[in-house]
């Protein structure tokens, strides 16, 4: 694992106990064992050994896997004030979405959207406050945010280059030199690379 570290993203040292703590044996084990000869010297001690040590593998380590995520504060989903209040934020302007769709498409009468309208609009209101709140408290909660939102933004880059393709208006050789840029914007955000340090007018 410190090997595979230098040539990619690094394993945390968390996961790398889980790896090594799962390393469940038994298929390969046993079929070496069952291979042998009944003729082989001590077959019986080899098989009742390798089924033993893939018992153990299998129950103690199979079970304690789920503690030992627990001792390493792993695999639990851990939510906060801010989480819950932008879950909140995000289902209301769903369902305002879903109430628009319903007066368009004439499942619901004017004033019963009036009324459930002013309901939404007054929630949503609320859920917005209180991440606006939060977020004083704390501005390095939207980072997460922003990450993911620069990785849907470079993502839509590729498809209107991709589609630009399509339509003939660049070469595809050009676009593949944008894509590939696009590429290495990518790997640089999710911490897979390195910013290059060539200028950007620089080209092949």
């Amino acid at each position: 694992m410190p090997f595979s570290n230098l040539f990619g993203r690094k394993i945390p040292a968390g996961w790398r106990h889980v790896l090594v703590a799962g390393g469940i044996r038994g298929a390969l084990a046993l079929a070496l064992a069952l291979s042998l000869s009944r003729t082989f010297p001590y077959r019986d001690q080899i098989l009742a050994m390798t089924f033993g040590v893939v018992a153990f593998t299998i129950i103690v380590q199979g079970l304690a896997i789920k503690p030992l995520l627990q001792v390493l504060g792993m695999g639990a989903v851990r939510e906060d004030a801010y989480e819950l209040a932008r879950v909140q934020q995000i289902s209301v302007s769903s369902a305002r979405s879903e109430l628009d769709n319903l007066l368009h498409n004439q499942l619901l009468s004017g004033p019963a959207y009036d009324k459930l309208r002013q309901e939404l609009d007054a929630e949503l209101e609320r859920a917005e406050k209180q991440v606006a709140d939060l977020y004083g408290k704390d501005t390095t909660r939207i980072l997460p945010e922003i990450q993911t939102a620069k990785m849907a933004l470079i993502s839509a880059k590729k498809s209107a280059i991709e589609q630009a393709v399509r339509d003939g208006l660049i070469s595809q050789q050009t676009a593949n030199k944008m894509i590939e840029s696009a590429d290495q914007e990518l790997d640089t955000l999710v911490g897979y690379g390195k910013p290059s340090k060539e200028p950007a007018s620089k080209t092949a």
